[in-house]
């Protein structure tokens, strides 16, 4: 038994004697990098944009100099770029309205309020659910389509239609209310 423990010993101070003589030019330093060199450009001396007059007078004054803008000939900086809505046409292949994106064939006639002073109004939505209202005049799908009239149980809405070689024409949509199980 005490042979085995003698070994066992020296055997550990062996593994600590090889691991500390392993270790030990591991934690030598390294000598630092050589330090990088700047050097500055000298700077060379150009005149300013603004003239040496316009310089001289207000270094002599000792005022600093004020801003002033001039916007004539210039577009107003507060202006939309894309103004919606201002003209009665709709824009060729520009939607002006979330209405104006769909299809007609993407909308369904859901609700009509009908009031007799002409001031009716028509409820339509979206495959997603979205509802719009519509009323007369109300520009309606891609095809710059405009809502003519709204009846008791439909909605009248005339599109362009061109025909080849012969002036624009237009057709009438008629989008119906559905009976009352659902179906059309």
């Amino acid at each position: 038994m005490k042979g085995r423990s003698s070994i066992r010993r020296l055997s550990n101070i062996l593994i600590l004697l090889v691991g500390m003589a392993l270790a030990v030019p591991a934690c030598e330093k390294s000598p630092p990098p050589p330090p990088i060199k700047v050097t500055k450009r000298p700077r060379k001396k150009t005149k300013s944009a603004r003239t040496s007059s316009s310089a001289g007078k207000m270094a002599t004054l000792g005022k600093k100099p004020t801003f002033s803008y001039n916007p004539q000939g210039l577009a107003d900086p507060f202006q939309p770029f894309i103004q919606v809505g201002s003209s009665g046409k709709t824009l060729k292949g520009v939607p002006r309205t979330p209405l104006q994106e769909y299809n007609l064939s993407q909308l369904t006639l859901t609700a009509i309020i009908w009031m007799d002073g002409g001031e009716s109004r028509a409820l339509v939505r979206d495959s997603a659910g979205k509802g719009f209202t519509l009323k007369r005049g109300t520009y309606i799908g891609n095809r710059g389509g405009r809502v003519k009239a709204i009846k008791r149980n439909r909605v009248i809405i005339e599109e362009p239609m061109r025909v080849y070689g012969k002036e624009s024409k237009m057709r009438q949509i008629v989008m119906k209310m559905p009976a009352e199980g659902g179906k059309k």
